[in-house]
């Protein structure tokens, strides 16, 4: 099984660990179905980009992709610039609860952003938001689209 892992499934382990260790956003979620975060991956957690099936499930969701456009430079193809694409959605009746201020997809961003923000991994700087910003997927899914991209050793984020 080994030979398949590669250095994005890595990055993705490393992301949804973050995530999944996170009880801030295992509280938002609110899933009704799942007793911890260890059961969050692939039922609200997705390593991939997820559009939700079923327009009338009232839930929350947290999808993301991991795209490495192009190498840190052309001298050195071996590092290469790190690209996380976060979907923050939620179902527009799980959108506003009593026991938080704001939307339900907002507050789920504001932990996700604190999540990434400057996470380690073995690939080359760490991560950092570099745009958040509002959208609807469906007509049913009000979310958030976050961009992180890798910093270099000097803290500039890489293009």
């Amino acid at each position: 099984m080994d030979e398949y892992y590669d250095e994005i499934t890595e990055c993705k382990d490393t992301i949804m660990n973050a995530l999944l260790d996170n009880e801030t956003i295992f509280k938002l979620l609110d899933n009704k179905n799942i007793e911890d975060s260890t059961d969050l991956p692939w039922t609200s957690i997705f390593p991939y980009i997820k559009i939700p099936k079923i327009l009338d499930k009232v839930e929350s969701y947290i999808c993301f992709k991991v795209d490495v456009p192009s190498p840190v430079s052309e001298k050195n193809q071996y590092l290469e610039n790190l690209h996380v694409i976060v979907y923050v959605m939620s179902h527009i009746d799980h959108v506003q609860n009593d026991s938080f201020k704001g939307t339900r997809f907002d507050n789920l961003a504001a932990e996700v952003k604190k999540t990434l923000n400057n996470i380690h991994g073995k690939w080359i700087g760490d991560l950092m938001c570099v745009s958040n910003k509002e959208d609807i997927i469906e007509k049913a899914f009000p979310c958030r689209i976050m961009v992180f991209k890798t910093k270099d050793i000097t803290g500039a984020v890489n293009v």
